[in-house]
């Protein structure tokens, strides 16, 4: 009997050796397949930087060459012209020049001469001539006095008006004002 004890015994100690060995070779398997795992994942992260690399070197020669800055002059041209047809443009600023001309008929009490209308669907200069720069600056309206400033401003399509000088020539006062045009719902 002691002998068969001592089998049992044996066989006990050579099954935890079994699951011994069988433990260390899943976590030596498992060890290596991760090992596998993390080598491969870094080839495709390699591979991947790589062509990353590749199309940032093509797009710095596609953004020094001629053809993309052609492309971006295009495009901010686009963003900046109107697309009216020509015929359009003409109706739309001879609007515009008959709402000028008709700033110096307002007042009767005061003399005012505009001249020199130059005018594009961006902005405008008119020169101008007043006899006081009352005429210029001043208005009153219980005695419906309008100052030509007001008038230019009173128009829905003036914006951002200036003049940057004036001078007096043979008693009359010469300007030349000049404004943005704001109404772009042509554009």
């Amino acid at each position: 009997m002691a002998g068969s004890m001592n089998i049992k015994k044996i066989s006990k100690s050579q099954k935890l050796f079994r699951l011994s060995l069988w433990i260390l070779v899943l976590v030596v398997l498992l060890f290596v397949g991760v090992l596998l795992l993390n080598l491969t994942q870094s080839a495709k992260i390699k591979h991947l930087e790589n062509k990353i690399e590749r199309k940032e070197s093509q797009l710095e020669q596609d953004e020094s060459s001629n053809g993309y800055k052609k492309f971006l002059a295009v495009k901010s041209l686009e963003s900046k012209t109107s697309w009216l047809f020509w015929y359009e443009r003409i109706e739309k600023i001879s609007e515009i020049l008959d709402d000028l001309r008709n700033i110096d008929e307002e007042d009767l009490e005061s003399t005012i001469e505009l001249s020199d209308f130059n005018v594009s669907l961006e902005e405008l200069s008119v020169r101008g001539v007043v006899s006081s720069l009352k005429d210029l600056y001043y208005t009153n309206a219980s005695w419906k006095i309008k100052a030509v400033l007001d008038r230019f401003e009173s128009l829905d399509f003036i914006g951002k008006m200036t003049i940057k000088k004036y001078q007096k020539v043979d008693g009359w006062f010469e300007f030349v004002l000049y404004a943005n045009i704001i109404n772009n719902d042509w554009k």
